[in-house]
């Protein structure tokens, strides 16, 4: 549970470093609790909270709803490009050669894929007026992004590998391999923002990527252990949120 808290609480901080490389001044406070709130209410049937939650917190602080917006599909993106990463050993198992190569490719191709999307993001008037996607691709600022989803992502793993080999008692490459499927499935699960906290896909893709190694039965069960190690963990963190907010009521500030 304390892994996954710091893979969520590292995720929002990642989110957070988006936002202000928009030169807008977001506290670190108001930061986590824009992410948390925005993430907890993917819980409401409908799939638009997300947006909805994050502009309505852009509203409350005085910032741009595009530019918030805008983060969050960037931070998305990233995770998309650091999870690739995963795809390769579920494929071709113990090819850690493949995946150091496939890191770096990504590191170097990162800046056009950011670009790009950008530039498509500021041809559906997503982007807000006036920021350029030059002015946010820059090698430095990449690098560091892409590092922090790696470690929030890596968290996440662990998290799930060690409630795993708690559970069952398989060999390591096992465990590992499951840990891997069930990271994808968190992904797809993630991607699909209609579908409550991605209720039912995850599941469904987690049964359908470890039937070479483990009966449905199995799946099923693990599938539900671990969503209940999500809830419970991002429970304990709105509760967090919560308590912190009343212990420390802050007036939003931002340029």
């Amino acid at each position: 549970i304390l892994l996954y808290i710091s893979f969520f609480l590292i995720q929002g901080y990642t989110w957070i470093h988006i936002v202000r490389g928009f030169d807008v001044d977001l506290s670190l406070h108001m930061g986590l609790n824009a992410h948390t709130f925005s993430y907890i209410s993917r819980y409401i049937p409908g799939g638009i909270w997300l947006f909805v939650t994050i502009n309505t917190y852009a509203h409350y602080l005085g910032a741009s709803k595009r530019i918030f917006t805008t983060s969050l599909l960037i931070n998305i993106i990233f995770i998309l490009m650091i999870d690739l990463i995963y795809i390769v050993p579920l494929a071709v198992w113990g090819c850690g050669l493949i995946c150091l190569l496939l890191y770096y490719a990504i590191l170097y191709l990162a800046p056009f894929i950011l670009k790009i999307a950008l530039k498509s993001f500021s041809r559906f008037k997503i982007l807000p007026i006036g920021i350029e996607p030059e002015n946010f691709t820059s090698p430095n600022r990449i690098y560091r992004l892409l590092n922090l989803t790696l470690i929030h992502q890596v968290l996440q793993l662990l998290a799930y590998f060690i409630f795993i080999a708690s559970l069952i008692p398989f060999d390591t490459s096992h465990i590992a391999y499951i840990t891997i499927a069930y990271a994808i499935s968190w992904l797809l699960g993630f991607l699909v923002i209609f579908v409550p906290q991605g209720l039912g896909v995850r599941e469904a893709s987690f049964i359908v990527l470890t039937a070479p190694i483990i009966s449905s039965e199995v799946a099923i069960a693990l599938s539900v252990a671990l969503r209940l190690l999500t809830i419970v963990s991002e429970l304990i963190i709105f509760a967090m949120v919560l308590i912190y907010d009343k212990l420390h009521p802050t007036i939003p500030k931002t340029t």
